[in-house]
Protein backbone atom coordinates (compact mmCIF):
# COMPACT_ATOMS: atom_id res chain seq x y z
CA UNK A 1 0.00 0.00 0.00
CA UNK A 2 1.15 3.18 -0.93
CA UNK A 3 0.32 4.92 2.23
CA UNK A 4 3.17 3.06 4.55
CA UNK A 5 6.88 4.23 3.72
CA UNK A 6 8.12 0.77 3.60
CA UNK A 7 5.89 -1.85 1.95
CA UNK A 8 6.35 -5.11 3.64
CA UNK A 9 5.23 -2.54 6.93
CA UNK A 10 1.49 -2.91 5.62
CA UNK A 11 0.72 -6.04 7.43
CA UNK A 12 2.95 -5.65 10.51
CA UNK A 13 1.13 -1.68 10.78
CA UNK A 14 -2.36 -3.03 10.55
CA UNK A 15 -1.95 -5.79 13.19
CA UNK A 16 -0.57 -3.17 15.50
CA UNK A 17 -3.12 -0.42 15.08
CA UNK A 18 -5.97 -3.25 15.14
CA UNK A 19 -4.57 -4.13 18.59
CA UNK A 20 -4.43 -0.98 19.77
CA UNK A 21 -7.94 0.18 18.74
CA UNK A 22 -8.98 -3.12 20.44
CA UNK A 23 -7.15 -2.87 23.47
CA UNK A 24 -7.34 0.62 24.42
CA UNK A 25 -11.22 0.10 25.26
CA UNK A 26 -10.84 -3.20 26.28
CA UNK A 27 -8.70 -3.02 29.26
CA UNK A 28 -10.25 0.59 30.31
CA UNK A 29 -13.61 -1.89 30.45
CA UNK A 30 -11.88 -4.43 31.94
CA UNK A 31 -10.78 -2.12 34.68
CA UNK A 32 -14.16 -1.69 36.29
CA UNK A 33 -14.48 -5.46 36.75
CA UNK A 34 -12.67 -6.30 40.13
CA UNK A 35 -12.32 -9.80 38.80
CA UNK A 36 -10.77 -8.54 35.26
CA UNK A 37 -8.66 -5.25 36.84
CA UNK A 38 -5.06 -7.05 37.06
CA UNK A 39 -5.37 -8.52 33.60
CA UNK A 40 -6.85 -5.39 31.92
CA UNK A 41 -3.78 -3.21 33.71
CA UNK A 42 -1.21 -5.51 31.92
CA UNK A 43 -3.06 -4.91 28.44
CA UNK A 44 -3.57 -1.40 29.03
CA UNK A 45 0.13 -1.31 29.92
CA UNK A 46 1.39 -3.08 26.83
CA UNK A 47 -1.07 -0.82 25.03
CA UNK A 48 0.97 2.39 25.82
CA UNK A 49 4.41 0.76 25.62
CA UNK A 50 3.31 -0.32 22.16
CA UNK A 51 1.77 3.18 21.13
CA UNK A 52 4.83 4.95 23.06
CA UNK A 53 7.11 3.06 20.52
CA UNK A 54 4.62 3.66 17.60
CA UNK A 55 4.89 7.52 18.34
CA UNK A 56 9.16 7.27 18.51
CA UNK A 57 8.72 5.55 15.12
CA UNK A 58 5.94 8.33 14.23
CA UNK A 59 8.59 11.03 15.16
CA UNK A 60 11.02 9.25 12.59
CA UNK A 61 8.42 9.43 9.97
CA UNK A 62 8.82 5.66 9.62
CA UNK A 63 5.74 4.58 9.84
CA UNK A 64 3.69 6.43 6.61
CA UNK A 65 5.21 7.28 3.22
CA UNK A 66 3.70 11.61 3.70
CA UNK A 67 5.23 13.31 6.51
CA UNK A 68 1.74 15.03 7.26
CA UNK A 69 0.84 11.43 8.33
CA UNK A 70 2.84 10.33 10.67
CA UNK A 71 2.53 13.93 12.18
CA UNK A 72 -1.35 12.93 12.52
CA UNK A 73 -0.47 9.71 14.21
CA UNK A 74 1.94 11.20 16.58
CA UNK A 75 0.02 13.46 17.60
CA UNK A 76 -2.58 11.30 18.67
CA UNK A 77 -0.23 8.70 20.16
CA UNK A 78 1.13 11.76 22.19
CA UNK A 79 -2.61 11.83 23.92
CA UNK A 80 -3.08 8.08 24.26
CA UNK A 81 0.77 7.85 26.17
CA UNK A 82 0.18 11.09 27.75
CA UNK A 83 2.21 13.14 26.45
CA UNK A 84 0.30 16.14 26.15
CA UNK A 85 1.88 18.54 27.96
CA UNK A 86 4.08 19.60 25.27
CA UNK A 87 3.12 19.91 21.70
CA UNK A 88 3.71 17.13 19.38
CA UNK A 89 6.33 19.39 17.04
CA UNK A 90 8.51 20.22 20.34
CA UNK A 91 8.19 16.74 21.16
CA UNK A 92 9.94 15.80 18.00
CA UNK A 93 12.19 18.68 18.13
CA UNK A 94 13.48 17.28 21.46
CA UNK A 95 14.00 13.73 19.90
CA UNK A 96 16.17 14.45 17.44
CA UNK A 97 18.19 16.84 19.19
CA UNK A 98 18.45 13.54 21.62
CA UNK A 99 19.98 11.97 19.06
CA UNK A 100 21.98 14.25 17.64
CA UNK A 101 23.66 16.15 20.54
CA UNK A 102 23.54 12.55 22.38
CA UNK A 103 22.03 13.86 25.53
CA UNK A 104 18.21 13.97 26.86
CA UNK A 105 16.90 17.02 26.47
CA UNK A 106 13.98 18.13 28.85
CA UNK A 107 11.15 18.42 26.84
CA UNK A 108 9.02 19.74 29.25
CA UNK A 109 9.22 21.97 32.62
CA UNK A 110 6.70 19.98 34.64
CA UNK A 111 6.82 21.86 37.46
CA UNK A 112 6.05 25.26 35.40
CA UNK A 113 3.23 23.91 33.64
CA UNK A 114 1.56 22.41 37.12
CA UNK A 115 2.19 26.32 38.62
CA UNK A 116 0.35 27.46 35.64
CA UNK A 117 -2.64 25.33 35.68
CA UNK A 118 -2.94 23.65 39.40
CA UNK A 119 -6.30 22.40 38.47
Amino acid sequence: MLWFKHPDGLKPNLLLFAYLLLAYPAALYGMSLPAWFVPSLLLLASAMVLSAYLLHECMHNNIFAAHANNDRLGLLLTWLVGAVYSPYPVLQEKHYRHHIERADILAVNYREVLARHPL
